[in-house]
Order: structure tokens, then sequence, then C-alpha cells
């Protein structure tokens, strides 16, 4: 190659420029069509073109007719070509997949991989731990609750039903003593027998009744209570009297006639003690089997268990 290949002025080089763009560009989207990328092909295909007509436009074709445009081109086109051909030979010794390495026979593969599954080995022993630890604590924390719950179920066997209701007996205007001494009994032994039921308190404040009754749980009867006016020595319904705060208060139900004991706990061996007062409170207060037993035997000890009789003569 010559030096009058080589232009020697600034518009020379711009119609070298020119003339030479659409071959290089038609080269770039020939290469990329290659490669399947189609758009981006498209795109140098459109610059081909338009370049085309920039150097038609600019006359730059019009030395390709000499002796010294052909030169040029043919200049170009090498040029061009090296760079492709050296580009191809970069790509494809990128692409070449590399000479197997020489295996020693010595070091088996599985030695080469012993760090990395000793460390898989190490983490899968730490999580294992983590969840014995785990579960050992969630079965510590199952057994913590059985035996509060264990513990919750023996209390309340435990505990006398009378604790739990002397807590509501607050409610309300009158203070009650549930735990008093409820039921008025006469005689002893078997002769012994049931006069009435009493329910005694203390009243907080100034109160009138609408109504107090007890009620069976075992007949459903209805027993109407009366006030007790301890300084006339008389009875009175609950609607006819008034109460003072701090007064002591009793109701009572009188049986007329009396209950043998036998009769008393068919009839009112558990009973419900219901009171309503005039401003609209009311209190209910239910006395089970063991707690009327308990005050019966508190009142007539020897009208239970069994007992010497004589022996009937034939």
């Amino acid at each position: 190659m010559s030096e009058s290949a080589v232009p020697e002025t600034w518009a020379d080089a711009r119609k070298l420029i020119l003339g030479n763009a659409p071959w290089i560009l038609l080269l770039v989207a020939v290469e990329r069509a290659i490669e399947s990328h189609f758009a981006q092909a498209g795109v140098a295909l459109l610059f081909c073109f338009l370049a085309l007509g920039i150097a038609i436009h600019g006359n730059a074709f019009e030395g390709l007719g000499k002796r010294e445009g052909r030169r040029r081109l043919a200049f170009v086109l090498i040029v061009i070509g090296a760079s492709f051909l050296a580009g191809g030979i970069y790509l494809l010794a990128a692409q070449t997949l590399p000479a197997p390495a020489h295996v020693d026979v010595s070091n088996p593969p599985a030695a080469i991989d012993a760090p990395t599954r000793s460390a898989v080995d190490q983490e899968l022993e730490t999580t294992r731990g983590e969840l014995y630890r785990t579960m050992g604590q969630r079965d510590a924390l199952l057994g913590q609750r059985d035996a509060l719950k264990a513990e919750v179920d023996q209390l309340k066997k435990q505990t006398p039903p009378d604790r739990g209701r002397q807590s509501l007996a607050t409610s309300g205007p009158v203070i009650w003593n549930l735990d008093g001494q409820l039921v008025v009994v006469s005689g002893g032994g078997q002769t012994a027998v049931v006069n009435g039921i009493i329910l005694q308190g203390t009243s907080s404040t100034f109160l009138r009744f609408k109504e107090a009754f007890l009620l069976s749980g075992l007949t459903g009867h209805n027993e109407l209570l009366k006030a007790n006016v301890q300084q006339l020595g008389a009875y009175f319904p609950v609607t006819k009297v008034d109460v003072p705060a701090d007064a002591p208060v009793q109701l009572d139900a009188i049986f007329e006639p009396a209950l043998s004991i036998k009769d008393f706990f068919n009839e009112w061996g558990k009973f419900r003690f219901v009171v309503v007062y005039e401003d609209g409170t009311r209190f209910e207060h239910e006395f089970d089997e063991s707690h009327v037993r308990a005050r019966v035997q508190q009142m007539a000890p020897n009208a239970f268990g069994p007992r010497v009789t004589p022996r009937e003569g034939k």
C-alpha cells in the first residue's frame, strides 16, 4: 500500500469516511443478523442507507472511477476485513472450551469437595441441634402448662365453695353473710326438725326491698322470704319495711309445719337465694348440697350417720 492511499487533506478524509461508512454499516448489519440480533441489524442497516444518502449528496463516490479512489477503497476494505478477522479469532478463542486439567489419582474429586461438605455438615448439625433444643423447650412448656392445670384443678377441689360465694355477697346495698347459720333446727338425733332458713347481713345504705324469695333446686318451689323485725318480735313482708344504713338485716323462710331432716333435704337440699331491691339492683346466690348439709350438721350433729339401734324382739 503506497502513501498516496492515505488522504492528504481534510476534504479527502471526509470523502473517505462518507464513502466507506455505508459499507461498514452494511457489514455491521450482516454481522448482527448472523448473531441473531435482528433489531440491532435493522438499526445498522437503517444507518447504512442514511450514510449512503449523505455520501451521495456529498459527492463522496466521485473518485471511485479513478485509480486513486479505488486504491483508497481497497485500503479501507482491507482494514475492515482485518478488524473483523481479529474479532472473529478473539470470539472463537473465547468460546473454545479449556483443555481438561490433569487429574491426580492420589487426590480423588471427593477430597476437593471435603471442606465444602464439612461446612455444610457442620451447619446441618447446628440446625439440627437448635431444632432439638426448641422441641425440648416446647415439651418443657407443655409440661409446665399441664402441671399448672393439674395444680389449679387440685386447688379448685380443695377450695371450699363458700370462698367464691363470699366475694359475691358484697354486691348490692346489703352485705350478706352467706357463711352464717342459714338453717334453724330444733330437737336432736332422729327427732330433729328444720324450722326455717334465715339469711343475715348488714345494709350499706338506705334501701327498700322489691321482692325476696328462695327457689328450690330440687322441686322448683318458690318460698317468699319475710323481714324479721327483731325489736318488735314480728315478721313483715319485705315490701313493708325500710332499712337504714348500717342496720342488721334478716330475712326468714318459716316452714309450717317444720320439716324432718329427710324431707328438708328432699325439698331444700339445694336452693337459690334471690333478692331484688327497689332501685332495680338484683342479687342471687346458689347454695349447693354440700353447703346446706354442712350447716344442718353443724346445727344438729347427731342427726346424721349410722347409729346403734335396739334389736327388735321376735
